[in-house]
């Protein structure tokens, strides 16, 4: 409910608390995926075969996870030096 809420309380890019507002709001949304998978865990802790099937695609989408956030990271620096070199020239 808070993360839907947000959007009406969202900052503007001018403002100087708008990075502090990012790192809060992901932060909130990492906490609730991470509640949302120990809740799973804990509703399928009696078949095993189940149990093993979801720490799998779990992995997976982890993995998927971290590569597209190295993409993430390797494309905003890419896009901070372009822009650096040319408004430098």
């Amino acid at each position: 409910m808070d993360q839907v809420l947000s959007i009406f309380m969202l900052p503007k890019k001018d403002q100087g608390y708008c990075n502090s507002w990012n790192i809060c709001h992901h932060i909130l949304g990492y906490g609730i995926v991470v509640t949302v998978i120990a809740n799973i865990f804990e509703g399928i802790m009696g078949v095993k075969k189940l149990k093993w099937g979801y720490v799998g695609i779990l992995g997976v989408l982890a993995f998927i996870t971290a590569v597209l956030e190295v993409f993430r990271y390797i494309n905003s620096k890419r896009l901070v030096q372009y822009v650096e070199s040319t408004s430098n020239s």
